[in-house]
């Protein structure tokens, strides 16, 4: 939309990576993804548990990358 500006795979210091940014007029999204075929995923503010495996903190990491961009 207007005023958007979406930047995509942007390396960070070490071997991390943004997915996607949105930089616009209502603020800063990183945007992360997940590649997950017929599993579920679970979203518990800031864990994300996909199928049976253990939860992994992403949205705390999403939310850092965010501020390091």
């Amino acid at each position: 939309g207007a005023g958007w500006r979406v930047l995509h795979s942007l390396p960070l210091p070490g071997d991390a990576r943004i997915h996607h940014l949105l930089i616009g007029p209502g603020g800063l999204f990183c945007v992360g993804t997940l590649a997950v075929r017929k599993q579920r995923v679970r979203i518990a503010d800031p864990m994300v548990t996909v199928g049976r495996a253990e939860p992994f903190p992403l949205l705390r990491s999403l939310r850092s990358d965010a501020g390091r961009a």
